[in-house]
């Protein structure tokens, strides 16, 4: 299971070149977190295990304001993406 306290830790506020703020993790910590060792996940799978790290996310206890994971969630809906895989160059794929 994922480290939540070291995703937070990692986690930075940052604005992009259109003014919007986003929630920047550094991607060493993002694959040592969230990363499968096996990459032949499908998107199915991938939706799943992501569903499971928001979830778990929501319920740790934390100052966000009431309706934050309503839109977080929406805006989620609303810009769906996928992770493709890649090769990271171990010569196992």
């Amino acid at each position: 299971m994922a480290d939540l306290a070291r995703l937070r830790q990692a986690a930075k506020v940052v604005e992009v070149g259109s003014g919007q703020k986003v929630v920047q993790i550094p991607l060493d910590v993002w694959e040592e977190e969230i990363g499968l060792p096996n990459y032949t996940i499908t998107p199915q799978e991938q939706h799943r295990a992501l569903k499971a790290l928001l979830d778990e996310w929501e319920n740790q206890p934390d100052d966000t304001p009431p309706g934050w994971w309503d839109e977080f969630r929406q805006f989620l809906h609303d810009n769906r993406f996928e992770i493709p895989e890649r090769d990271l160059g171990f010569k196992d794929e």
